[in-house]
């Protein structure tokens, strides 16, 4: 009873934002008893929070051979497993999960989570299907309606795939932000309306779900943007017809008082709701405006190499984010640099000097000061003036 006593309290301090606390009674149990299972469990949840997963599958591994025959033990396997990118036992821990699982409440568990490991390695239909049985069961997953959001994105079924995607609005991987004590409502398209635009997600999806902003300023009375600071002057000039507001993180941000109190809100990502409903809904439309000083300065630079230039990025992403899937080596680009004589520019946002340096095949250049500025504006004016930009 003591153990199980001291297991609640532990839970109690990393709800409450003590995990090191919590861990330090994990050991004290575990001293005791190496093979206690609840405590190995709760130790594993600490080490994926803390993002310490080598960590984390030590103990998810111990528990699953302790309990072979607990579908949870092989759930919480396959989830540490495939933050890992270790995918083969990730899949089949999540299927031996199945095969346990004894309750609809676990089975849903299960098949979510298959169909998260196949949408994380593009499998997209496979991925689709096992999410739609977890909604069979459990129509209100919202994880599970935002796997088969993705899957269906990724097929090209926008309509479907946008509103099961809005299913994770509110999650941790899509914050739900409002603006006014009224608690104002989603936006819909309404003609005349006021509507904050929030952006959400990584800088990439920002910049990439900004594509729909122009179509949103020609739809709403008066389109306000909240945006990564890095972001503001960028889209103060791409998007005239906006209002705009680099305070995305920050807790206190000071606007006019005329925009204080919106009709609406929405998140960059749900504009495709209203905008991207079928494959026309694409145009292919530039529509971030560079600096016109700083792309005349990286032109006039760049014409004194007397060679293409060309811009290359081959890595982005987080290790839970599908790192492992969104990277090339160098070296897979080797055909490319034999193949042209050209000024290569690296695009990589975070410092890429070691591989640079590293890598013999072709001289490839880094302007630190506009890829890893605090202002994109530095970064579009390079981009801009480039021939070409593979990533």
């Amino acid at each position: 009873m003591e153990a199980v006593s001291d297991i609640e309290r532990a839970k109690r301090l990393v709800q409450g934002g003590d995990p090191d606390a919590a861990f330090d009674i994990l050991d004290e149990i575990l001293k005791e008893n190496p093979n206690d299972v609840p405590a190995l469990l709760m130790a594993t949840s600490i080490m994926d929070k803390a993002r310490r997963l080598t960590a984390a599958y030590q103990y998810a591994k111990r528990v699953a051979d302790l309990a072979p025959n607990s579908s949870a033990s092989w759930t919480n396997l396959g989830r540490i497993s495939g933050q890992l990118y270790q995918d083969r036992e990730a899949e089949a821990a999540f299927k031996k999960a199945i095969e346990l699982s004894n309750k609809p409440r676990e089975r849903t568990l299960c098949y979510s989570n298959l169909a998260g490991h196949y949408v994380t390695a593009g499998k997209w239909e496979v991925g689709k299907q096992y999410a739609l049985k977890a909604i069979e069961l459990d129509e209100n997953n919202h994880k599970a309606h935002g796997n088969l959001g993705i899957a269906k994105l990724a097929l090209g079924e926008w309509s479907d795939g946008w509103e099961h995607y809005g299913h994770i609005l509110g999650s941790e991987y899509r914050k739900l932000i409002k603006y006014r004590a009224k608690d104002e409502p989603e936006w819909k398209g309404e003609a005349g309306s006021k509507v904050v635009v929030y952006g959400e997600q990584g800088l990439g999806d920002e910049l990439s779900f900004a594509s729909m902003i122009p179509d949103a300023v020609k739809r709403a009375g008066k389109i306000i943007i909240d945006c990564d600071e890095r972001l503001e002057s960028l889209f103060k000039r791409s998007f005239p017809g906006a209002k705009v507001y680099g305070t995305r993180w920050k807790k206190e941000a000071q606007w006019d008082d005329e925009d204080q109190d919106p009709d609406h809100s929405i998140s960059v990502g749900q504009l495709g709701t209203i905008f991207r409903t079928k494959a026309s809904d694409f145009d292919g439309e530039p529509y971030l405006i560079p600096e016109k000083e700083r792309h005349f300065m990286w032109h006039e630079y760049f014409k004194t190499k007397h060679k293409p230039v060309i811009g290359i990025a081959w890595s982005g992403g987080l290790d839970w984010t599908g790192k492992r899937y969104r990277k090339w080596d160098l070296k897979q680009l080797q055909p490319i640099f034999d193949a042209v004589d050209a000024h290569w520019v690296c695009l990589q946002y975070k410092d890429a000097t070691a591989e640079i340096e590293a890598f013999k095949g072709a001289a490839i250049h880094q302007y630190k000061f506009a890829t890893l500025s605090k202002d994109y504006d530095d970064t579009a004016g390079l981009v801009s003036a480039c021939d070409l930009v593979i990533c």
